[in-house]
């Protein structure tokens, strides 16, 4: 109806932190339809706590930060070409 309104609830997660932008179109049968409304945004990288009692699980953490530098180093290289 005329005057009315709607939410829209939108999740955004990516697993990395690249920039990512997009656009949202809404057709409906107001005077402005088809109504657009960009999105950007940057991911964020969670990093989960790992409970290091052993020397297992502390080669195990160790591991993980190689894997991680390993995978930043590589995606800077890659960005630079």
């Amino acid at each position: 109806a005329p005057g009315e309104s709607c939410q829209l609830l939108v999740t955004f997660a990516p697993n990395d932190q690249d920039p990512y932008s997009d656009q949202i179109q809404i057709i409906s049968n107001a005077p402005s339809s088809p109504d657009l409304i960009s999105l950007a945004g940057t991911g964020q990288i969670t990093v989960q706590p790992v409970p290091v009692n052993s020397w297992w699980g502390l080669l195990f953490l160790i591991g993980l930060m190689v894997l991680y530098m390993r995978r930043q180093f590589t995606h800077m290289d890659s960005s630079h070409n």
